[in-house]
């Protein structure tokens, strides 16, 4: 007889609530073990078939409880339960330092909403600081914590215009203090030259003489010593212009 779930299938969006109740499903039927990787296929021969067997029945249940859209992510390992549960895991869970710190900051910003009960208030915030554990690496240490947090304490305090660099720093593999400023300093480099750059242009544009002010023929010229100008050729000032305005 075929068995229903009692609980919403995988889709892009409720990915903790299943693992939850996927894992205590499986453990209702005695597979868990077996999923998580603490039943190893034994090294007896004998007891092989039943093993495969139970692997199976994991992994069709596995494969029947998510949506349609996510069968893609699993559908090679129909009798690896193991490599099918790490793979929904690498899917829909970044282990980055950037997830880590949009978990953190969607837990810090967590308000009581008008309507909401003080016992409602305390499980969301239950809820999100299980988020930030599922985010957690398997070796993740105190010391990492307090790095990754300092460093976030910095990218969190750039302003709107700085969003490039939020970005970017996002997107690392390994987040700390030293690594932030190294980019820091990069930024205020690249900064410090564009502003020098307009400053040249904004010197250039002041120098062109409009036409007739100039002591030449042509429709523009550079001022020189003494009251001179320096003609230069129409189409050149033009070219100037278009390039650093």
């Amino acid at each position: 007889m075929f068995e229903t779930i009692k609980f919403a299938k995988l889709s892009n969006s409720n990915y903790n609530d299943w693992k939850s109740d996927m894992q205590a499903h499986l453990g209702e039927h005695g597979l868990w073990r077996l999923v998580c990787g603490k039943e190893p296929i034994p090294s007896k021969a004998d007891l092989v078939e039943d093993w495969e067997t139970k692997a199976i029945k994991a992994a069709s249940k596995i494969y029947l409880a998510v949506g349609q859209d996510q069968k893609v992510h699993i559908r090679e390992f129909l009798e690896d339960p193991v490599a099918m549960w790490k793979k929904l895991e690498s899917v829909h869970v970044s282990k980055k330092p950037g997830a880590r710190f949009n978990a953190y900051d969607d837990l810090f910003t967590i308000s009581k909403k008008e309507d909401e009960t003080l016992m409602d208030l305390s499980t969301r915030v239950t809820e999100a600081m299980a988020k930030i554990k599922n985010l957690l690496p398997a070796k993740f240490t105190v010391d990492k914590l307090d790095k990754e947090l300092e460093a976030m304490s910095l990218i969190r305090a750039l302003p709107a215009d700085y969003k490039h660099l939020t970005s970017a720093l996002m997107l690392l593999p390994e987040l700390d203090k030293d690594t932030v400023l190294e980019l820091f300093k990069a930024e205020e480099l690249q900064r410090t030259k564009e502003e020098q750059s307009v400053q040249r242009a904004a010197a250039a544009a002041a120098s062109f003489v409009p036409r007739g002010k100039g002591q030449g023929r042509g429709g523009y010229g550079y001022r020189g010593s003494g009251g001179h100008a320096n003609m230069i050729c129409f189409n050149f000032v033009g070219f100037v212009q278009l390039l650093y305005f």
